[in-house]
């Protein structure tokens, strides 16, 4: 996959990506697990509309996870493990479980965590910084679900933490990050 942009920058992208998943049906669940590849290329030569720029990293990843449903519960499990050149290496999971109050009614629940690495652009391009560091999070939630016949409705607490949030607004005082 190749980008290039013209206005107001003149720079390319390119992104050779492999991916690899496989899923298996086992008893009264799903096993999946895949693993993927991703090499990224940036570069901008000098122009009147910046300095000259250029970067590039692989990543690696593989997952695992099993969800089942057994009588009134179901389960969900999973793991990821991200290699970055640029950011080192990071192990997520989530776990999940709901179970039936009633024909209609579910109670659910989950906690999991999560990493993002800044883009290339966001790190080298004119508006990009070096400094940016990978995004990581906390998510957890509890909710309860009504299903019956043609209406569905879900209500959902949840509080998801952040460390050094990735976004595309300026970072100012009024709207830092832990």
């Amino acid at each position: 996959h190749e980008v290039t942009d013209t206005q107001p920058n003149h720079y390319k992208t390119t992104i050779e990506s492999f991916l690899f998943e496989n899923i298996y049906k086992i008893h009264q669940g799903v096993l999946t697990g895949a693993i993927e590849s991703k090499s990224d290329k940036l570069s901008q030569p000098v122009s009147a509309y910046g300095t000259a720029f250029s970067g590039s990293r692989n990543q690696y990843a593989w997952n695992v996870g099993y969800g089942a449903n057994a009588d009134d519960h179901s389960y969900q499990l999973n793991t990821r493990h991200d290699q970055d050149d640029l950011f080192g290496s990071k192990t997520t999971s989530a776990i999940a479980y709901g179970i039936k109050l009633t024909q209609q009614l579910k109670a659910t629940t989950s906690i999991s965590t999560g990493f993002r690495s800044p883009t290339l652009d966001q790190i080298y391009s004119s508006y990009g910084s070096l400094s940016l560091k990978p995004e990581t999070s906390q998510n957890k939630d509890i909710g309860l679900q009504y299903k019956a016949q043609d209406s569905f409705f879900r209500a959902v607490i949840y509080r998801n933490q952040f460390k050094n949030l990735i976004s595309s607004m300026p970072r100012s005082e009024e709207h830092t990050s832990e």
